[in-house]
């Protein structure tokens, strides 16, 4: 019986120390939807990705419609650019099989020249009535320079310099937003006319 016992035991000791193959480490990676969204969370495009490991390589040719695939886990520098707003750049952390990052842009301006053009038109309708003091203000849907033009008592307006783009113009008067209606401008943009109340 003893003699058995001592046999197992070497065998054992034996199968421990016989390599069967070098088994390769496995890396986990990942695929990481990545959703671009601006203050009122609608996305963004185009925009330029960038993405560094921690080992200094650039990695983001292989995003493809906002997917990452195949990322190996780890730390990753990101940087997020688009025309109107401001550069985002932060670290992510990849650990999951499957991952969505949401990255929020902030307004800013555009880099380079920016085209200026002009603005004119008019109110019209029963609430239009130059007592009320009406003003409006032009919101940029890209970039954050906002402007601000007073409407004369004939209910006519004009004003010029302002960033060429897509606006959402506010009719303003008596402290309250009285109606909004948008805005491309271009420089061949022609005068505007906004209804306010009836004819």
């Amino acid at each position: 019986m003893t003699k058995l016992i001592w046999s197992l035991m070497v065998l054992t000791l034996i199968g421990a120390n016989t390599p069967v193959g070098l088994a390769q480490p496995k890396v986990e990676s990942s695929t990481v939807f990545l959703h671009i969204v601006e203050g009122f969370g609608n996305p963004v495009y185009p925009t330029t990705v960038k993405i560094v490991n921690d080992a200094g390589d650039d990695v983001s040719p292989k995003i493809f419609e906002g997917v990452f695939r195949n990322l190996p886990y780890g730390e990753y520098e990101l940087s997020v650019e688009a025309t109107g707003f401001l550069t985002w750049k932060g670290k992510v952390y990849v650990d999951q099989a499957r991952m969505r990052i949401t990255v929020g842009l902030e307004l800013g301006p555009a880099e380079g020249s920016v085209d200026r053009c002009r603005v004119s038109g008019e109110l019209t309708g029963v609430g239009a009535r130059p007592e009320r003091g009406l003003w409006l203000r032009l919101l940029p849907l890209f970039g954050n320079e906002i402007s601000e033009i007073d409407v004369m008592a004939t209910g006519k307006f004009y004003s010029s310099g302002i960033p060429c783009g897509k606006y959402m113009v506010a009719v303003i008067g008596e402290q309250r937003i009285i109606k909004t209606v948008p805005l491309d401008l271009t420089k061949n943009t022609k005068p505007v006319s906004i209804q306010i109340g009836g004819k």
